[in-house]
Formats: C-alpha cells, structure tokens, sequence
C-alpha cells in the first residue's frame, strides 16, 4: 500500500499482527484496517482519532466496508472505539487491544520520566554493532530477514521526524550482506 494519494498523514507500511491473520472470522480488509488503526495509535499520532471516511481513503475501501470492519474488529475483541455519546455517534478514539510481540532486545528503552515520544528517539535503537550482531546471530536466515525488516521500519520512521539515518540504513544492509556472504563462502569452503 504505497500509492501516493498527496496526503502527508498516509502510512509508509502497515503492520499486522498474526493473530489477526490467522483469525478466520477476519478477512483481508479487517486486517487492514486494523493495521491502519495501530499506525495511528502507535507509530503516526499515538491516539486513532481517524474517521471512518480517512481509514476508508487510506485502504482504498467504501465506508459502509470500515464500519463493518470495524463492528467485527471489536467483536473479536481486537480494538475498542470510545464515544463522547451514549449513541455511539461521535467517536472519541479507536484503541487497538493487540499489541506486536517483538524481542526486547531490538529496542534498547531506558525508563525515564520522558513521555512516550521521547523514548523512540534514535540513541534508543540499538548501535549498528549491537544491529549487525543480532543479524548476524539469528537462528535462521528467515529470522535475520524479519529482524533487517524491522529495524528498516524503525529508521524509516526515524526519517520521518526528520533525523538523519543514512548511515544506519547503509549499515543495516551491509550486515544482511555480510551475513549471506559469509554463508556463501562457507559453503564454497566446504566444496573445495
């Protein structure tokens, strides 16, 4: 989902729990609109204040499909909507109740009195040693790849608030490289 549709608030990337994938009472579009709503709550605004005519230009949807996406989304207990109103007619937020599980060692957070914004700061991602490190000891190459993915979403986000993140970037695929590189010639050693 990368159109460019000339709005400086439509997301990059989604990221979609598992869970909800493999939730068979949840089709494709379910799915992207809860992904929509934990962008904003976590990586664009941290609140989902999106109406149902923005989520639906954001997934290239109708209306009437987000709010029946919606309605199974927090049947399934997967987001809650809070309203100003006891008619449920004008919606305060949209909360996502599943969070992504990611390892504790790919973001190093030091608890502070900082607010939340201030925690994803870019001295808060790993160094590109510790990076490289944990690509270059994963279990599997599928591993190494979802860790580079990861952390490509990070710095992409960092770029986004306006840091300066080319390095890291640079630095993040050569440890991928790195990492295929010497499988390869392990490989061509072992031949020989």
């Amino acid at each position: 989902m990368s159109r460019d549709t000339g709005n400086d608030y439509f997301p990059h990337y989604f990221m979609i729990p598992a869970q909800l994938l493999q939730n068979e009472r949840l089709n494709k579009t379910d799915c992207y609109v809860y992904a929509t709503i934990y962008w904003y709550a976590h990586l664009g605004f941290k609140k989902c204040i999106a109406s149902n005519p923005e989520i639906a230009r954001i997934i290239g949807a109708s209306e009437s499909t987000v709010v029946t996406s919606l309605t199974k989304l927090e049947k399934e207990k997967c987001i809650k909507r809070e309203f100003y109103d006891r008619g449920r007619r004008h919606r305060k937020e949209i909360k996502a109740l599943i969070e992504l599980e990611l390892p504790d060692k790919i973001l190093r957070v030091t608890k502070s009195d900082k607010s939340d914004a201030d925690i994803t700061r870019p001295q808060h991602l790993q160094t590109p040693e510790e990076i490289e490190k944990i690509i270059m000891d994963a279990s599997t190459d599928e591993v190494a790849d979802e860790m580079h993915g990861y952390f490509s979403t990070w710095y992409a986000r960092f770029e986004d608030q306006g840091y300066d993140v080319n390095e890291g970037k640079k630095r993040l695929d050569e440890s991928l490289e790195k990492r295929y590189l010497s499988k390869f010639e392990g490989r061509i050693a072992e031949t020989q």
